[in-house]
């Protein structure tokens, strides 16, 4: 690690100039993808009990499938903004240079 991102991890700097080659280019593309897959896998699902469900069930069914889509959608969201905002940072760290930059 060069002297230079020591210094940006010790200020607390994210790090997040230029493009880092270990992360793939379509990664956030691929994240929307399986989400969209994740929602329609769900929606199909859904509609696929709903002529076998009672008035019930299918209101349980949507409300905790839909609150388990939401919750798992906006915590997708959040790893990917993340890992987008502060890769280098991320992918550069270990742990010998943080004890190195404490000292």
């Amino acid at each position: 690690m060069s002297a230079r991102n020591r210094q940006g991890i010790a200020d607390g700097a994210s790090g997040s100039q230029g493009p880092d080659a270990r992360a793939p280019d379509g990664a956030q593309s691929w994240t929307y993808g399986l989400l969209a897959l994740q929602w329609g896998a769900g929606l199909f699902i859904f509609l696929s009990i709903l002529p076998f469900a009672s008035p019930n069930l299918i209101w349980a069914l949507g409300i905790g499938g839909g609150l388990v889509l939401i919750a798992n959608t906006a915590s997708v969201l959040g790893w990917t903004n993340f890992v987008l905002r502060d890769r280098r940072a991320v992918y550069d760290l270990d742990a010998s240079s943080v004890d190195h930059v404490r000292k």
